[in-house]
């Protein structure tokens, strides 16, 4: 084989890589799990779009609504995102990631109990903390308990809206500076507790036999306050919890109140797999597992890397199969003689 001088194949690689290459616009689809899931950027991929959508709170009438946000991240090829799609809440628990829990009642009972919050659903970059997320759907408010259900608050644009009054006052909604507010109670229950970063505040318990407690305040960048509880009105309602608030991109868009069930996640990329590439004598197609090239004839073959190494190189007989699991992540020279030579590139 031809020797090759690595310092102007360095210079031919610079013009080849800085070409375009066949690339096709893919969608990664994450649905509520209630734990956290890890997802690689794609080599040659630097930005991404994504939609996130807040989880509702309990129940399905008065349940405060998620938030859905949607805007474009600039990310870093080979990083590990972590996501978090919001839970609904279930009864008075607070849905997965940050939902609230309502308040407690005494004796235990579902039907006087205020539902949780529901969970916000969010990006982050390593280490993976609050402090680290990079787009929030906000969660809706769980529903105050008692004889007539108040309603928990949305998750808008951007901050939650509060939620509504019962006989205990609703939470308030959070904003993009602070949690909402815990409210306070009727006839001697218990006050809601204040939204935090991330987390909804919890409903106020009823301690007063089977009256009303508070919802739990939604998660979101901050979590809104929970509702307060009722005790002694004869038509027993608690607070709704409050709706949590949203981060949304710089240049991104945010509809409020629409999340009414588990939240989700969907990311967009324009990626570079599953190219073909030919001209009149030679093809060159890549899937994830393998590469493939083929000529009219018996070939020879280099690939190189964006640094002028040679990583593999061999003969095929009018076709060869390359497995790819192997290399790492990035963009590609692969080089084929036969009676004539051709060039072209591809990512991985």
């Amino acid at each position: 084989m031809k020797k090759m001088n690595l310092t102007s194949l360095g210079l031919s690689l610079a013009v080849l890589f800085a070409g375009g290459y066949s690339a096709t616009s893919q969608t990664e689809i994450f649905t509520y799990t209630g734990a956290p899931e890890l997802w690689e950027v794609p080599a040659g991929v630097t930005s991404i779009n994504v939609m996130a959508l807040g989880a509702r709170g309990h129940n399905a009438t008065a349940g405060g609504k998620g938030a859905e946000i949607t805007g474009d991240l600039a990310v870093i090829p080979g990083e590990i995102l972590e996501i978090r799609v919001g839970g609904m809440s279930v009864d008075t628990a607070g849905g997965y990631n940050g939902g609230g829990s309502g308040g407690s009642v005494n004796p235990d009972s579902l039907m006087y109990m205020g539902g949780g919050g529901g969970g916000a659903s969010d990006v982050r970059r390593a280490p993976y903390s609050l402090t680290d997320r990079l787009i929030v759907a906000g969660g809706g408010g769980g529903m105050g308990g008692g004889t007539t259900n108040a309603a928990g608050g949305d998750a808008e644009c951007p901050n939650g809206a509060n939620g509504a009054n019962g006989f205990g006052f609703g939470g308030g909604g959070a904003d993009t500076l602070s949690g909402g507010d815990g409210m306070s109670p009727w006839g001697g229950g218990g006050s809601g507790t204040d939204g935090t970063l991330g987390d909804g505040g919890v409903g106020g318990s009823d301690p007063c036999f089977n009256k009303a407690s508070g919802g739990g305040g939604g998660g979101g960048f901050y979590g809104g306050g929970g509702g307060a509880s009722d005790c002694f009105a004869t038509t027993a309602t608690g607070g709704g919890g409050g709706g949590g608030s949203s981060l949304i991109p710089v240049g991104g868009t945010c509809t409020p109140g629409v999340g009414d069930g588990n939240g989700g996640i969907d990311i967009t990329y324009t990626g570079p797999l599953g190219i073909q590439e030919h001209n009149s004598d030679f093809v060159v197609s890549l899937n994830e597992n393998e590469l493939t090239l083929r000529a009219p004839a018996d070939f020879s073959f280099v690939i190189i890397n964006m640094t002028g190494k040679i990583i593999h190189s061999g003969k095929g007989i009018n076709q060869t199969i390359i497995p790819v699991s192997e290399f790492s992540r990035g963009m590609y020279l692969v080089k084929i003689t036969a009676a004539t030579e051709w060039n072209t590139k591809f990512v991985y």
